[in-house]
């Protein structure tokens, strides 16, 4: 929440609507366990998620989870966590949509910006005529300009020396599989 705090307070000063969008604990465990049928038909409708959005959207989402789980989890065992990536696309959408009709702002990670499987593909299910935006965040090497991704902008930085959280996940699934 520190990270987001300034921006929170700006919206507080400029008495702007903060509407939260993400979904419940709950909800994500059980749209992970029973797919989209978890929600309800209210909820899908309202969220941009009808008709489902089929192999255009859950191909290359599948590919993004793969990906952000560095290879590591077998791709058959990912549809869970794309259903659930899914459902909190459709209901960050769907509360942008639900504000005051003066526009919206979501901040959130590069996944959920992306043109072609996150958010966007639902604010357009949702409001065809919406004057869409969005902005994805890379971190390069060297601060150059790199591959600008599937987004309007992107926004390029130095990239901040951490540990590979993919050495991080390699290890929790060891760990996993020895006591398991």
């Amino acid at each position: 929440y520190g990270m987001y705090r300034p921006l929170v307070a700006l919206a507080y000063a400029f008495e702007l609507s903060q509407i939260a969008g993400n979904l419940s604990r709950e909800t994500l465990r059980a749209v992970s366990r029973q797919g989209l049928d978890a929600l309800t038909a209210a909820e899908r409708d309202a969220w941009g998620l009808v008709p489902d959005p089929g192999a255009a959207v859950r191909g290359p989402q599948l590919d993004a989870v793969f990906v952000g789980h560095c290879e590591l989890i077998d791709r058959d065992r990912l549809t869970p966590l794309v259903d659930a990536q899914l459902a909190r696309d459709g209901s960050l959408a769907g509360a942008m949509v639900a504000g005051d009709g003066d526009g919206a702002v979501l901040i959130a990670g590069s996944g959920h910006t992306r043109d072609d499987i996150g958010v966007p593909v639902y604010l357009k299910r949702l409001d065809p005529d919406a004057v869409i935006l969005s902005i994805g965040q890379r971190e390069t090497a060297d601060g150059a300009v790199g591959e600008a991704g599937p987004y309007d902008f992107t926004a390029f930085a130095l990239a901040i020396d951490r540990p590979d959280p993919c050495e991080r996940m390699r290890q929790f699934l060891e760990a996993r599989k020895k006591s398991g």
